[in-house]
């Protein structure tokens, strides 16, 4: 089968705005920001490091990241329902916590059980519990301050292989950005 159709031209001033609201919201990340994404879209969705972008104040657009996130990757997409033992989540290669309403040792400890083992057990509601190949990314949002607890002698000294991207907003987004 042979298609013929004409591939859409890039909308440059789409393009600016998308550059300029990363900025407003990662600042100096923003080049690490667009590799996370261009990684997890173009490499079978690879484990990356968890997002977590936490801060006190509402409207800086930690949520409104995830969604965007979240609708570029609908059908890949969970949400985490804090059901107890429930993991139906597991099967799917985008989760979004938010409001995590668990202390940062009880997350830290669910993270690395999802970031540490090749494969993850599914436990759904009513049904029998299996294996899937672990590719669950996880991004995290969150108003509480410190919103995650690492032992100190498990603090990462390598920028390159980090498990955690962790960063604060704390500035409100411009009317621009704002629905």
């Amino acid at each position: 089968i042979y298609a013929r159709i004409p591939s859409v031209k890039p909308n440059l001033e789409d393009n600016s705005l998308v550059e300029d609201w990363l900025k407003s919201l990662f600042k100096g990340h923003t080049p690490f920001i667009k590799k996370w994404l261009a990684l997890y879209a173009y490499t079978n969705y690879m484990r990356l490091p968890v997002l977590i972008l936490h801060g006190q104040e509402r409207g800086t657009g930690k949520t409104t990241f995830a969604e965007v996130v979240g609708k570029m990757f609908h059908p890949l997409l969970s949400r985490e329902k804090g059901e107890g033992t429930f993991t139906d989540y597991n099967s799917s290669k985008l989760l979004h916590i938010d409001e995590q309403n668990t202390d940062g040792k009880e997350l830290y400890t669910r993270l690395k059980l999802i970031g540490g083992n090749d494969e993850l057990t599914v436990n759904i509601k009513y049904g029998p519990k299996y294996m899937v190949r672990n590719n669950l990314n996880v991004i995290i949002t969150t108003n509480l301050l410190k919103p995650i607890h690492v032992e100190s002698a498990e603090l990462t000294m390598d920028e390159s292989n980090n498990q955690f991207f962790v960063l604060e907003f704390t500035e409100k987004l411009k009317k621009r950005y704002r629905k």
